[in-house]
């Protein structure tokens, strides 16, 4: 079962802070940036994982108890934006107030 991007509507370009937005590659599943800011789409698998790693850091609790369907909700009860650099490590944190 496939579930929607987690990061749909959270995710910005940090240069233009345009939104990224989810998309499907041969090799699977990516963000783009309309922009042209970045060279390539990020794999999406990749800065998913970087993201739940900082809101478990910061918020143990909510992801222990979150399906993997649910973490597109569960992200956006903690983060107002994802900000992402050059490369898909380069991340910057809204949270939510």
């Amino acid at each position: 079962m496939t579930h929607p991007s987690p990061l749909a509507g959270l995710l910005f370009c940090a240069t233009c802070e345009r939104q990224m937005t989810p998309m499907t590659r041969l090799n699977g599943r990516a963000y783009g940036a309309p922009c042209g800011c970045r060279l390539s789409p990020v794999d999406a698998l990749t800065v998913e994982r970087l993201v739940f790693n900082a809101v478990e850091a910061h918020h143990p609790d909510l992801l222990t108890r979150t399906a993997a369907g649910g973490l597109a909700a569960a992200f956006r009860k903690v983060l107002a934006e994802v900000r992402i650099g050059g490369t898909a490590d380069e991340l910057e944190f809204i949270w939510s107030t």
